[in-house]
């Protein structure tokens, strides 16, 4: 009789050989994922945070290896009279009617969305009441042209103040002076500026951000008046405060105190990612660099990485999920330097340099890019009648991503300082 044994043996060992990457294997997933809970029991690790960096460098993977091209642009890939003819054969004359329209939609959005700039101070020291709006594609699809347009003046002259847009339309907040706790927004219909509710907390160079249709105000400089009657004085300091407005309160709408911030702070900027407000740099006391991130759900603040270079008088901007801080003074120089925070990775990074040092610029993004505006180009006190007219900027610039460098505008008809802006669709 023949004697399997060998053979079962060989056969049973090589399997033995086969199966041991497989096992190997599996331990290695099992490892894996027992530090990854780990990590986020430390609080290390988010488990959103690991997931989208999964994701990111899977598609970077895929992107790689297919060698597909950020810069490749959608005419290099269709043709529009086949892309037409194309939908025209297997859609129909009524798809094509409808689909026209919605295309003549978006390119009025397009098209007419502008960066409205408001208040500040011009020649002279004079706080304005003017205010104008900028189209960077002036009424068509050049990217470098542009056409500045006056617009109505506002109800009161303001400086330092800040402006935000909700429901399309730009409300202005605060400011230096008497009117430092009023609020007035820009209706498109009538094309007048109203009066709407004040904020609880006057306040002047502060921060504005919008999340969910409600309006932040962050920080700025308050005035603290004197406990004693018999000794009176008027002082200003950096503000913990933070308020938010809710338009679909009441005829007017309402305010309500949010928590204190960790750090007060004035001069500084905040800018909204994901439904979370992130409020970084400015003054208290010295140049900071901190920056903290508020989720209006939980109602709490929580510190975030602080910025490569400490500074006040910045512009920030979020695009593509990131945050852009541009210009700014620190330690009495104004700075044309640009970082970008990633919230994914939580980590800072340079970014080329822009054509002009400025503090207090306007910052807007429109369709994808990033346009600064305006601020001053000298140290010192820009809201001061013996702040030089000439370091007053009108320039523009706009920050191709594509080229990853800066592109000059036409400037302003204007010029003036601590202004306020924001972008949105005028009518």
């Amino acid at each position: 009789m023949f004697n399997w044994a060998p053979a079962e043996a060989f056969i049973a060992g090589h399997w033995k050989r086969s199966d041991q990457p497989f096992r190997e294997q599996a331990a290695l997933q099992e490892e894996v994922l027992v530090l990854r809970q780990c990590l986020e029991n430390a609080g290390i690790v988010s488990s959103v945070q690991f997931t989208l960096q999964l994701h990111r460098h899977r598609f970077n993977s895929v992107r790689l290896s297919s060698g597909w091209s950020p810069e490749a642009r959608i005419e290099h890939v269709l043709s529009p009279n086949e892309l037409t003819t194309g939908i025209l054969e297997h859609a129909g004359r009524a798809t094509m009617c409808s689909l026209r329209r919605t295309c003549t939609a978006i390119h009025e959005a397009f098209t007419h969305t502008s960066i409205c700039i408001c208040g500040g101070v011009g020649d002279g020291g004079v706080v304005l009441k003017s205010a104008v709006s900028f189209n960077p594609l002036g009424g068509s699809f050049n990217p470098l042209g542009g056409v500045w347009k006056e617009m109505p003046p506002m109800l009161v002259r303001r400086a330092g103040h800040g402006a935000g847009v909700l429901h399309g339309q730009i409300y202005v907040t605060g400011g230096a002076g008497q009117f430092s706790n009023t609020v007035e927004r820009f209706n498109q219909r009538t094309r007048k500026w109203e009066a709407m509710k004040n904020m609880r907390t006057g306040r002047c160079h502060h921060a504005v951000s919008v999340v969910a249709n409600r309006l932040y105000v962050s920080g700025g400089l308050v005035e603290q008046q004197s406990p004693f009657p018999e000794m009176p004085y008027r002082r200003f300091q950096g503000s913990f405060v933070a308020e938010r407005f809710d338009p679909r309160i009441g005829k007017r709408g309402e305010w309500e105190i949010l928590p204190q911030m960790l750090w007060a702070r004035w001069f500084h900027g905040a800018v909204t990612i994901n439904g979370h407000v992130f409020t970084l740099g400015g003054l208290h006391g010295s140049d900071l660099s901190s920056m903290e991130c508020f989720h209006p759900v939980a109602g709490q603040w929580k510190a975030q990485p602080p910025m490569l270079t400490a500074r006040h008088g910045i512009a920030a901007a979020a695009m593509g999920g990131r945050l852009y801080v541009c210009g700014g003074e620190s330690s009495e120089v104004v700075l044309n330097l640009v970082e970008i925070f990633d919230p994914v990775t939580s980590t800072w990074q340079s970014s080329p340099c822009m054509t002009s040092p400025r503090k207090k610029p306007i910052a807007a993004v429109i369709s994808g890019q990033l346009y600064i505006i305006g601020g001053g180009g000298a140290r010192g006190l820009s809201d001061s009648r013996d702040y030089p007219d000439s370091q007053r900027l009108t320039s523009a610039e706009r920050y191709d991503h594509s080229k990853r460098k800066w592109v000059c505008l036409p400037p302003a008809p204007a010029r003036r300082t601590i202004a306020a802006g924001a972008s949105l669709a005028i009518a």
